[in-house]
């Protein structure tokens, strides 16, 4: 899998177009060869295609861009400025070009711990990601498993309240999760989800902790260099 995106949103990427890294161009090695705009599928997280255009300039710097369905994308999943997107490509085992699989991985929570959530057995979710996970009304919660950078996996459970503030909550293994991370406030916690062409979600779970102003190395990394 080769990651040819991973970008922190801008208002310009969500009101017109989504900037693309130019060390990504290889990918699409058309636009090497004299044609400036090329379409693609992407997979999201819950299966639907999206229909993209990257397209560079004929001068100068070549500044490429996507557009295409991106802005219907970017409604749809109501994104906003400060979230994460990822655009990873995937090839199968023979490398055939005709297979290749875009495949947009949401971030779909982003969170730096409070007192309680480092030490309880629940984490406050962003409503605003409850979209992209199939929770039904008769249950309102939803399991799944989570690994982390280690490829440990954690059960975890995602729950509404049954009033009108909905509040949603992470709980399941989080309390284990949290103590043998030995997770304190201020420490962040990252859940991302990618869906694979079989259906299958797949999520990832990642705490970090901030060892300098705006700096942040993986809790298992800190742990390493400070003995733990």
């Amino acid at each position: 899998m080769a990651e040819l995106i991973n970008k922190i949103l801008t208002r310009t990427d969500l009101k017109n177009r989504l900037a693309y890294p130019t060390h990504s161009l290889w990918a699409f090695p058309l636009l090497s060869e004299g044609q400036t705009s090329i379409r693609f599928d992407a997979r999201d997280t819950l299966g639907k295609v999206w229909n993209l255009k990257l397209s560079t300039r004929t001068q100068g710097h070549p500044k490429p861009v996507i557009t295409g369905e991106w802005l219907s994308l970017v409604q749809e999943k109501g994104l906003r400025v400060g979230d994460r997107i990822v655009l990873t490509r995937e090839v199968d085992e023979d490398g055939e070009e005709a297979v290749l699989s875009n495949v947009l991985v949401l971030e779909v929570m982003n969170n730096v711990l409070s007192k309680s959530e480092a030490s309880n057995d629940r984490l406050e979710f962003p409503s605003k990601s409850l979209g992209e996970f199939p929770i039904s009304a008769y249950s309102r919660s939803f399991v799944f498993e989570a690994l982390d950078i280690l490829g440990k996996s954690w059960s975890l459970k995602i729950s509404i309240r049954p009033t009108r503030y909905r509040k949603p909550w992470i709980h399941g293994q989080w309390g284990l999760y949290a103590r043998e991370k030995k997770l304190r406030q201020g420490d962040r916690v990252k859940l991302t989800m990618a869906m694979q062409e079989n259906g299958v979600r797949n999520y990832q779970i990642k705490a970090e902790r901030n060892i300098a102003m705006g700096m942040w190395v993986p809790i298992e990394e800190w742990h390493a260099r400070n003995g733990n």
